[in-house]
């Protein structure tokens, strides 16, 4: 199987911080678009796969709860199946970008790459939980909702490129976060319109499956009628929005940190090829 190993994801952090270049979002969700039309499957066949190992280790745990008589409505159980999300779904998650990666610089892609990722888990773990820690900040001081909410929002955005970059760029979780931070602030607009394009997009994918949730508590709907509906909201989400969103964040990644096409030099071991200004813990 073709692994991360075999390409050069790296591509050059220093450059990337002293860029001024912008991101066109006409471009890259135009490029996304017919990326999602061309090459969706091993994207829409990662995130299959993903909901799939994702949705069985919750079963689990709650069959593992069940056995144990926890209370599946407390807290600590909560934060098991959080902490369950965190440790399945992330090494996932990067499985699943880097495929659409493979997909915009035209290097061999299928969906079993999504398991890619799962054999070193835990510096993407600790990534996520940065990410997670600083992105709820708010929360702990009592800060109110709306100005929670908006510092969410921006810290989501601005820490989209976080895995690729310990994953791909193999720099530390800390750094990961910090060069995500940077590198997207300096081009918070133009990422801002590709998650708010897509974001419209994902809720007119939705309205589906709302009139056939409307239709059935008007009476006038079976179940069979909101099934239907509700299987086009899906179909609508798994294969084309998700898929472009990828490809979108993908493309983001390649043309900030100048990953060329058709690359297939091997990564270094260990290190990044941009140490020399990295922040450290």
């Amino acid at each position: 199987m073709d692994n991360q190993q075999q390409h050069d994801f790296s591509g050059n952090i220093q450059k990337a911080l002293n860029s001024t270049d912008k991101v066109d979002a006409n471009k890259v969700l135009q490029e996304a678009f017919d990326t999602t039309k061309a090459k969706r499957k091993p994207v829409v066949g990662g995130l299959l796969w993903a909901s799939l190992v994702t949705f069985a280790a919750f079963m689990l745990v709650f069959i593992i709860a069940q056995l144990m008589n926890m209370d599946t409505e407390a807290e600590s159980f909560n934060l098991v199946f959080a902490a369950v999300q965190v440790i399945i779904w992330t090494p996932l998650l990067a499985g699943i970008q880097f495929i659409a990666l493979r997909n915009v610089i035209s290097a061999p892609a299928v969906a079993g790459q999504v398991f890619d990722y799962l054999k070193q888990p835990w510096s993407l773990i600790a990534t996520a939980l940065i990410a997670a820690l600083i992105t709820q900040l708010p929360m702990f001081f009592g800060i109110p909702m709306v100005f929670a909410m908006l510092w969410a929002i921006f810290f989501q955005i601005t820490f989209v490129l976080n895995l690729m970059l310990v994953a791909g760029a193999k720099v530390s979780p800390l750094n990961g976060a910090y060069y995500s931070f940077l590198l997207i602030s300096k081009r918070f607009f133009g990422i801002f319109i590709i998650h708010l394009a897509l974001f419209l997009l994902a809720m007119l994918s939705l309205i589906p499956a709302i009139i056939g949730m409307a239709l059935h508590g008007a009476g006038t709907g079976n179940a069979f009628l909101v099934a239907i509906f509700a299987g086009v909201s899906v179909y609508l989400m798994i294969i084309w929005v998700m898929p472009t969103f990828y490809h979108a964040i993908a493309i983001c990644y390649r043309d900030i940190l100048g990953i060329n096409k058709h690359s297939s030099t091997a990564i270094p071991d260990a290190e990044s090829t941009s140490d020399s200004d990295e922040f450290t813990a």
